[in-house]
């Protein structure tokens, strides 16, 4: 979200971002559609979220919005209906490489808006790219691990300033490596919408010097929260299975509890896998509703398997080890007997069960649990991996020229007039009141020019002569400093 909305900002989109709260279930929800419609929003583009929201999308168009879903789970049997679906697992999608995160399908929809160029987008977001590819546990292989590898660099000297707040408060060293990002960095940010609100880690993300701080300390509160929510909870579990080993005969081990924290039974679920070496789901039940959230290991497809009790869940979603699910307690029971039944799986031969029951770890699960797993088994280079084509599978935009006219048209916002005969330098004096503009210019850095510069014109601190004027010469600036050679 951090990525694609200052992107959008960058070139000029009247745009706003919104995150659905927790309780909100995940991805698009009707209430979500109308409080958007409410407020003026003409397109709705969805990141990491939307390939299942089919009704959702025909209320957008009922409502008169148009809707661009980018999105890496596992499409169902129908596609929404959208202006354009940007997923890798499309059966018509030709890139050869299915498995990027969220963030950085996110990322190649912001190349393909500006111009099919890498350059830019990946100068000024490759670290939050890196970030999120590490936190949603994909595979580092491929393109993964180019944007894990780069943006790593990055990292190190990011000129992102809630980066570099949270990477103080978490006594982040100073070279990071994905397993140290992924032990201190993710969990913090991942906390804010586990207790609290997620829209503080997007606040945090695209926050100045002074607020950055601030949104910093509240992610730290929030983590130590969760870390004592995580350890009551693995505490009931592993003692339920100590007092009950019969369970771990079980194919797939199916777990409910009154009151279950929903912002972390996802990581003890890791935990649990990753401790037993079998697929597990945990639902917490509270207010008459039950959702819960899944972990599998390599080979068993937990979303597949989902699918031979979908007439009774009220929601699902998720990808091959990962998935979540919303169910009435009153089918708790069925849906047990449904996923041990499942005719996908049923003949698969189970993993083993641990030689004793006891789990020996029933105190605080380390953060991240398993979710870490491919990050601190992967070695530090694989010579036999497919070379990094960042152009593999763009959009081709002689073909798609109408559709991407009619994107950037809504998107973009028309420009006035030029006028030569303001000074650059009197209107950086008189609304660069921060100093980050001209900072930007003095470090030739133009993308976040161009992005403090949006800010600035977001908030209205710029006519319309002194708005143009700045971004001739941003313009022109950038195209007199030419890049230096990129290696192949």
């Amino acid at each position: 979200t951090a990525i694609l909305y200052d992107y959008l900002l960058s070139i000029g989109a009247n745009v706003m971002y919104y995150i659905p709260e927790r309780s909100d279930g995940y991805g698009m929800n009707m209430n979500a559609i109308k409080y958007l419609c409410d407020k003026g929003v003409r397109m709705i583009i969805t990141v990491d979220n939307g390939i299942s929201a089919v009704k959702e999308a025909e209320e957008i168009y009922r409502l008169g919005m148009k809707l661009v879903v980018t999105d890496h789970h596992q499409p169902g049997s129908t596609l929404p209906r959208a202006e354009a679906v940007v997923d890798p697992h499309r059966a018509d999608c030709p890139s050869r490489f299915k498995h990027l995160a969220g963030c950085g399908v996110a990322l190649k929809l912001c190349a393909a808006l500006d111009g099919g160029s890498y350059d830019s987008v990946l100068d000024q977001y490759l670290d939050l790219c890196a970030l999120g590819t590490i936190a949603d546990v994909v595979s580092l292989t491929g393109e993964n691990r180019f944007i894990v590898k780069q943006g790593l660099r990055h990292f190190d000297e990011t000129d992102n300033y809630g980066l570099r707040a949270l990477k103080e408060k978490s006594g982040c060293k100073e070279h990071c490596t994905a397993t140290d990002v992924s032990f201190t960095i993710t969990p913090r940010i991942n906390a804010a919408g586990r207790f609290g609100s997620p829209v503080n880690a997007v606040k945090l993300l695209l926050s100045d010097a002074e607020d950055a701080e601030v949104y910093a300390g509240i992610l730290i509160s929030a983590n130590d929260t969760r870390k004592e929510k995580e350890a009551d909870i693995s505490k009931d579990i592993f003692e339920y299975i100590n007092d009950h080993p019969e369970i771990l005969n079980e194919r797939v081990l199916v777990l409910n509890g009154q009151g279950w924290a929903h912002g972390v039974i996802g990581i003890v679920a890791a935990r649990v896998t990753e401790y037993y070496g079998k697929p597990t789901v945990l639902i917490s039940e509270e207010d008459g509703d039950a959702r819960g959230s899944a972990r599998s290991i390599k080979g068993f497809n937990i979303f597949e398997c989902f699918q031979s009790a979908k007439d009774i869940l009220v929601k699902c979603g998720g990808h091959e080890c990962a998935g979540g699910l919303t169910v009435l307690p009153e089918n708790f029971d069925e849906f047990k007997q449904r996923i041990a039944s499942d005719p996908i799986y049923a003949e698969q031969e189970q993993p083993p069960a641990p030689s004793s029951a006891t789990a020996g770890n029933g105190g605080e699960v380390t953060s991240g649990g398993s979710k870490n797993e491919h990050i601190e088994n992967t070695p530090p280079e694989q010579p036999e991996i497919t070379p990094y084509n960042p152009m593999e599978g763009r959009v081709d935009t002689r073909q798609e020229e109408q559709r991407s006219n009619s994107i950037m048209e809504i998107l973009s916002n028309a420009s006035a007039s030029l006028n030569e005969k303001a000074s650059v330098e009197q209107i950086l004096a008189k609304v660069d009141s921060s100093g980050k503009l001209t900072e930007a210019l003095n470090s030739e850095n133009y993308a976040r020019a161009k992005t403090e510069l949006n800010r600035l014109v977001a908030h209205s601190q710029l006519s319309a002569d002194e708005e143009q004027t700045l971004r001739a010469y941003i313009s022109n600036s950038n195209r007199q400093e030419q890049p230096p050679p990129r290696k192949k």
